[in-house]
């Protein structure tokens, strides 16, 4: 949604709009120089419940909300925001920037926050929105604004001929709404962590006489419980910003976060944990290969030692954008447009 926003104040299509951001999003709107209203000054209160957006909707004349979808787990701002809006009759417009996760627009069953009309990645995503209930005129596919961006980019770490960075992507279960990070789930009596620093221990992670040290970091999902002990010899992600994380490290290891998207299509060295405890973690697979897959640590070990073997030590980017990003960003922006316009 950033890079969609961005385009929208530059351009002005929407003069009168007001850009309210949530506390989790700020640094980014911060860091992109984006002139916005902090949530948490709009409204005093974060999460936001559904009589304050009520409150502010009519207060401030809104006829139109275009808005991002998250999990009803936890911060309820962005569902309380869509169920309020439907209530006074002002139209909303949503964004599905994943390819899982459609219980977010579900409480009991009821499609309480479900938006007007939603904008979505592909086919793939169109079809699972109409098999939960959207109207086919409801959905616009445009792609994916942010993920086009990371596909243009250009960045690589420098050589990995004498240490190999190891980055555990994690994020949080949702489906016991515990929001525990994945990693740290138990199999067998053991944490999976565990299990993963195991591997890359017994040396396997890198062909024989290679030399490479390697050097284990995870980084945590911003809404996942605060980490637990970790393995020795693993540190957490040193870096605050995403995106030098995904420039300084080598290997990304995690289940289906778009962040592990993200470095596959910024052209780094992917595993995805295909194991078969955490195949109820998720109600799709991404449909597209951006990743090896490991269905056990035996696979793991052996996923690892190919991607070490694959590294490109010139420090080159290797980044591809698939047919169905490109004009994320200006499609979106049309529909927006069209949107605010009430053309649609």
């Amino acid at each position: 949604m950033l890079p969609v926003v961005k385009e929208l104040i530059a351009k002005r299509i929407a003069p009168d709009t007001v850009v309210l951001v949530h506390p989790l999003s700020q640094p980014l709107f911060d860091k992109e120089n984006i002139a916005h209203q902090k949530l948490e000054d709009a409204i005093k209160t974060v999460p936001v419940s559904f009589a304050t957006w009520e409150t502010y909707l009519k207060e401030h004349n809104v006829e139109r909300v275009f808005c991002t979808t998250s999990s009803p787990y936890r911060d309820l701002s962005n569902g309380h925001l869509i169920a309020a809006a439907r209530n006074l009759g002002i139209p909303t417009l949503g964004i599905m920037d994943h390819w899982k996760g459609y219980d977010r627009f579900f409480e009991d069953g009821e499609p309480r926050w479900c938006p007007d009309h939603i904008c979505c990645i592909d086919n793939f995503c169109l079809q699972k929105l109409r098999d939960v209930g959207f109207g086919a005129d409801c959905i616009h596919v445009v792609g994916h604004p942010y993920l086009e961006r990371i596909c243009a980019e250009s960045r690589g770490a420098g050589s990995a001929a004498s240490s190999i960075r190891v980055l555990l992507v994690s994020q949080p279960v949702t489906s016991d709404r515990s929001f525990k990070g994945i990693f740290f789930k138990q199999f067998g009596g053991q944490r999976l962590i565990d299990e993963i620093a195991d591997v890359l221990k017994k040396g396997r992670a890198h062909p024989v006489g290679q030399g490479q040290r390697v050097n284990m970091y995870i980084r945590k999902h911003p809404k996942e419980q605060p980490l637990e002990k970790l393995p020795e010899g693993m540190d957490a992600d040193p870096f605050p910003e995403w995106n030098t994380s995904l420039r300084e490290h080598h290997i990304f290891i995690g289940l289906d976060s778009m962040a592990l998207v993200e470095a596959g299509l910024a052209g780094k060295p992917c595993i995805t944990l295909d194991l078969p405890g955490f195949r109820s973690l998720s109600d799709v697979s991404v449909p597209f290969a951006y990743s090896k897959k490991a269905v056990n640590t035996a696979g793991l070990a052996e996923a690892l030692e190919a991607a070490v073997a694959a590294l490109d030590t010139s420090g080159g980017n290797g980044s591809t954008c698939p047919e169905f990003l490109h004009d994320s960003t200006q499609r979106t922006v049309d529909v927006v447009e069209r949107f605010f316009n009430k053309k649609i």
